[in-house]
C-alpha cells in the first residue's frame, strides 16, 4: 500500500507534552480531542489525574475485553451517563444496569431482527425519497450535509417507529430539540468527570431537563395514541407496535406507557444523532477521495441502478458498506462509553479505585497506531486485508462490544446504505473551500461548523 496516496482526513492534533490538569479540563469542556498527549493514543492505559479521581482510558485490546466484555459486570453503566441523560431517556436500557437492563434487552432485541428489517425497508425509502427531493433544489449549491443527514434519519426512525402517524412539524421539532440538547453537554460530563460539584452548572443542567421534558412530550401523546389504538386491535408494522406486543420470555413484563417513552427517547438518541453523525463524515470522505468516490458510485449503478433497492441488493454494496465502517472508525459517533468500577482492582500494574471513572474513547482506540495501521488515513480497503481485519476483530468499538453492543447496528447499516446509494446514485460530492469540518464530541461525533459539500447531478461537469 502506498500511504501517500491515502487521503488524510482532519482530526484533532494530540499534545505533544503532558497536559497539565487544567489544559485536560479545558479540553474535555470545549469538547475535542486536541487535550490528550500523543502518548495516549499509544499506551494500552492512560491515566488523567482530576481534581477528585482519576479517569482512566483503555485503548488496548487487552483493557478493552478486560472492561468491555470479560468483567462487565464489574463496570456498569457510569452515574455520569445517567445523571446526564435521565430527564430525556429516564430508565431506558442506555443507562440502566444488572437486572433491569437484562430484562429491558430481552425485549427489545427481538425487534431489531432480520426480518423486521426488510419490513422496515419501504419506510425507510420514503423518507429517503423525500431528502432525495430536498437536495432537488440544491443542486451546484452548497449545503451543510450534517444537516441533512440529521432530518433524513430523524425521519426514518419517526416512519419506522410510528408509522405515518406524526404531525406536520414533527421531525423538524424534534431534530432542533436533540440538537439544543447535544450543545449543553459538554460542561455537565467535564466538571462530573472531574468530580466537581453539581451546583457549578445549574443552569446547564436546568437546560438540560427542559430539552429533555420538551422531547418527550413530543413523543408521549403519540405512544399513548398507538397503545389505545391496539387495545381496539392490530396496529400497523412499526416498531412501536413490536414494543408495546414484547413480553419479557422470563418475566412476562410488558413495557408501560412510561417504559415506552424512556425507550422511544432512547432510540431516538442512539439512532437518530449517531447514524446521521456517521453518514455526514462518509459523504466528507468521498468528497475528498475522488478514486473513492468512483469505486462507491460504481458500485451502486452495477448492483442498484435505477431501481428501488431491496433487501439483498443493499447487502451486495460492499465498498459502500466499508467506506461506512471506515467514518466509523475515524469518527465514531458515540465518543465515550463511561463505566464506574465496583471494586477495586488492577489492570495492567494499575490501581483503579471505585471513585475513578473507566472512560472507553472510541476516537483513540480507532486511532492508535498499535491497533491499527496507517490510523489516521482514510483506507476503506483495509477491511479487506488480513491485518485489516484483525485490528477490526480486537479494537473496533463503534458500537461497542460485549454485551452491551449496540442492538440496533443492522438497522443503521441498512438506512445508511439507502441514504448513500441514493445520493451517490444521482450526485458527485466535492469539498467547499476554506469549510474545513472541525471534529467536536459532544454526545455524538459532530462537526463544530458543520460539514459542507457542494452535490452536483452526475455528468454534470462535476468530478
Amino acid at each position: 500500500m502506498n500511504e501517500r496516496a491515502l487521503f488524510r482526513p482532519v482530526a484533532a492534533e494530540p499534545l505533544a507534552e503532558r497536559a497539565s490538569r487544567w489544559e485536560v479540563l479545558k479540553g474535555v469542556l470545549r469538547s475535542d480531542f486536541s487535550h490528550f498527549p500523543e502518548r495516549a493514543y499509544r499506551r494500552g492505559l492512560y491515566c488523567i489525574p482530576l481534581f477528585r479521581r482519576n479517569v482512566w482510558i483503555p485503548t488496548g485490546a487487552a483493557p478493552l475485553r478486560r472492561i468491555l466484555v470479560d468483567d462487565q459486570a464489574n463496570f456498569p453503566k457510569s452515574h455520569v451517563m445517567r445523571r446526564l441523560l435521565e430527564p430525556l431517556i429516564g430508565q431506558s436500557m442506555f443507562v440502566t444496569n444488572g437486572a433491569h437492563w437484562q430484562r429491558q434487552r430481552r425485549m427489545v432485541d427481538p425487534t431489531m431482527e432480520l426480518s423486521k428489517l426488510k419490513i422496515f425497508l419501504p419506510l425507510m425509502q420514503g423518507a429517503v425519497d423525500d431528502m432525495m427531493a430536498r437536495l432537488e433544489a440544491a443542486d451546484g449549491q452548497p449545503i451543510d450535509v450534517e444537516q441533512e443527514t440529521m432530518r433524513v434519519t430523524a425521519d426514518i426512525l419517526c416512519r419506522t417507529v410510528f408509522s405515518e402517524e406524526v404531525p406536520e412539524g414533527f421531525v423538524d421539532a424534534l431534530s432542533e430539540a436533540f440538537r439544543k440538547y447535544q450543545k449543553l453537554t459538554p460542561a455537565f460530563i467535564g466538571l462530573e468527570m472531574a468530580g466537581l460539584p453539581r451546583w457549578l452548572l445549574p443552569l446547564h443542567a436546568g437546560r438540560a431537563a427542559r430539552e429533555g421534558r420538551r422531547i418527550r412530550a413530543l413523543l408521549k401523546p403519540l405512544i399513548a395514541a398507538r397503545m389505545a389504538t391496539m387495545k381496539a386491535g392490530r396496529g400497523p408494522e412499526d416498531l412501536l407496535s413490536a414494543m408495546i406486543e414484547a413480553e419479557d420470555p422470563e418475566t412476562k413484563y410488558r413495557f408501560t406507557e412510561a417504559d415506552l417513552v424512556d425507550e422511544v427517547a432512547f432510540f431516538f438518541l442512539a439512532g437518530h444523532e449517531t447514524t446521521a453523525s456517521a453518514l455526514s463524515w462518509s459523504f466528507y470522505l468521498l468528497a475528498n477521495d475522488g478514486a473513492a468516490q468512483a469505486r462507491a458510485a460504481a458500485e451502486v449503478d452495477a448492483e442498484i441502478g435505477s431501481a428501488v433497492p431491496g433487501f439483498s441488493a443493499l447487502r451486495k454494496l460492499r465498498f459502500n458498506r466499508d467506506v461506512w465502517r471506515e467514518a466509523l472508525r475515524l469518527y465514531p459517533p458515540v465518543t465515550t462509553y463511561m463505566r464506574d468500577p465496583q471494586q477495586a482492582l488492577d489492570i495492567q500494574d494499575y490501581s483503579i479505585t471505585t471513585r475513578d471513572i473507566v472512560a472507553v474513547t472510541p476516537w483513540m482506540v480507532h486511532r492508535s497506531p498499535k491497533n491499527w495501521s496507517h490510523p489516521d488515513l482514510f483506507d476503506p480497503d483495509r477491511f479487506t486485508t488480513p491485518e485489516g481485519l484483525n485490528s477490526m476483530r480486537k479494537a473496533y468499538i463503534p458500537f461497542n462490544i460485549g454485551p452491551r453492543v449496540c442492538s440496533g447496528a443492522a438497522f443503521a447499516t441498512q438506512e445508511t446504505l439507502l441514504v448513500m446509494a441514493a445520493v451517490l446514485g444521482r450526485y458527485s460530492l466535492s469539498p467547499v473551500a476554506d469549510r474545513e469540518p472541525q471534529p467536536v464530541a459532544w454526545l455524538t461525533q459532530r462537526s463544530r461548523n458543520g460539514i459542507w459539500l457542494v452535490l452536483r447531478k452526475r455528468g454534470a461537469g462535476s468530478p
